[in-house]
């Protein structure tokens, strides 16, 4: 069974797919409603970007006011 993506194995991931920033560094400055594909793929992919930059303020909470099945699979991830 392969490991679940979380805190405690980001160092097990090749280092072109690890965070460029300590997450322990960033605070919400983005509350995006819904935690689809789309936002996944485009709008969390920038705010990366600007996190390792070093603006430590933008990093996002999602919230989903449909299903708890997203949350509960993120959550397991540290999200």
């Amino acid at each position: 069974m392969a490991a679940r993506l979380g805190l405690a194995t980001l160092d097990r991931l090749p280092a072109a797919c690890r965070p460029r920033y300590d997450p322990a560094s960033v605070r919400v400055g983005i509350v995006h409603l819904g935690l689809g594909n789309f936002h996944r793929a485009h709008q969390a992919v920038y705010v990366d970007d600007a996190l390792a930059a070093g603006e430590r303020d933008w990093a996002i909470c999602g919230i989903n006011l449909r299903r708890r099945e997203p949350v509960e699979r993120l959550q397991s991830q540290d999200g």
